[in-house]
C-alpha cells in the first residue's frame, strides 16, 4: 500500500494532468500543444491511478520519467538555447516545478521496490 509519500505524488500526478487539460480550455494553443497536453494527462493520470490501486511501482517511474522529460521541454519555455528568457517564462515557472516534483518522486518511488 502507499505510503504519505506515495499519496502525495498521486496528487501532485492528478494535479498535473488537471492543468494540462485545464490549460486547453483557458488558452488559445496550437494543436500540436494539445494533442500533447492530452497524452501526458493520460500518462500521469494512468500513473497516478496504477500506483494507488495496484500498488505499481513501475507505473510511478514511468509517470516519473515522463514528467522529467516534460520538465526539460518546458525549461526551453522559460530559458532559450540562446539563454534568453521567453516570452511567456513567468508563466512556465509552476509547471516546471511541479514536472520536476511529479518526476523525481516518480523516480524515487519506481526505484524504491
Amino acid at each position: 500500500m502507499a505510503g504519505p509519500l506515495g499519496y502525495l505524488w498521486a496528487g501532485l500526478t492528478l494535479l498535473l494532468a488537471l492543468g494540462h487539460v485545464g490549460i486547453i480550455f483557458v488558452s488559445e494553443l496550437p494543436e500540436f500543444l494539445v494533442a500533447e497536453n492530452i497524452v501526458l494527462a493520460a500518462i500521469y493520470a494512468a500513473g497516478a491511478v496504477m500506483y494507488l490501486l495496484r500498488d505499481s511501482c513501475t507505473a510511478a517511474l514511468a509517470a516519473g520519467l515522463v514528467a522529467v522529460f516534460s520538465a526539460g521541454r518546458v525549461s526551453r519555455s522559460i530559458v532559450s538555447p540562446e539563454g534568453m528568457l521567453g516570452e511567456l517564462w513567468l508563466q512556465h515557472i509552476p509547471l516546471l516545478a511541479l514536472d520536476l516534483a511529479v518526476g523525481l518522486l516518480g523516480v524515487y518511488l519506481g526505484c524504491r521496490c
